[in-house]
């Protein structure tokens, strides 16, 4: 995440950097995937944690 955010900050405004943003928020829904996991935190209670 941390390099992939490097990256978005040196690009200029352009599809190169919207590329990166979506790599972003697929790589940070995975991270909340493996969080969620390994606390065993079932659907409906990531329904209430993240407010849905």
């Amino acid at each position: 995440m941390l390099e992939l955010y490097k990256k978005k900050d040196s690009l200029p405004p352009s599809a190169e950097r919207e590329k990166v943003e979506r790599e972003i928020a697929v790589t940070d829904e995975k991270i909340d995937d493996i969080v969620y996991w390994l606390y065993g935190i079932t659907e409906e209670e990531r329904g209430i944690v993240e407010g849905r």
